[in-house]
């Protein structure tokens, strides 16, 4: 099943490679378009230590709206280096997300 991460219609994540967790989706990084977030901290969480990122879209920022298990305890290791994305950015399957698939490969404008 293929899972998109998109905010603003613009992709910031796309592949079939994700692990469900604690009702997010974690991204493989290969399938992550990092050029979209902006690291903001390393901070300790239930999973591990986490690094946050704001995801900033032409001028818009989304705070906090992503993260990364960086150094996961030893219940979440399925999830190191994954990323995960949380409100206002949606997450969905492909297949009922609008529009054609796309891979996050746009340049920002």
């Amino acid at each position: 099943m293929t899972m998109r991460a998109e905010l603003e219609g613009t992709v910031l994540a796309e592949g079939e490679d994700t692990v469900a967790r604690g009702g997010f989706h974690y991204f493989a990084p290969q399938d992550v378009a990092f050029r979209y977030l902006r690291p903001v901290s390393l901070r300790p969480s239930l999973r591990g230590t986490s690094a946050r990122f704001d995801v900033c879209i032409d001028g818009t920022r989304a705070l906090d709206a992503a993260w990364c298990i960086a150094r996961p305890r030893w219940w979440s290791r399925t999830v190191r280096g994954r990323v995960a994305f949380a409100p206002p950015v949606v997450v969905r399957r492909v297949e009922d997300a609008p529009g054609p698939s796309l891979r996050p490969t746009r340049s920002p404008q």
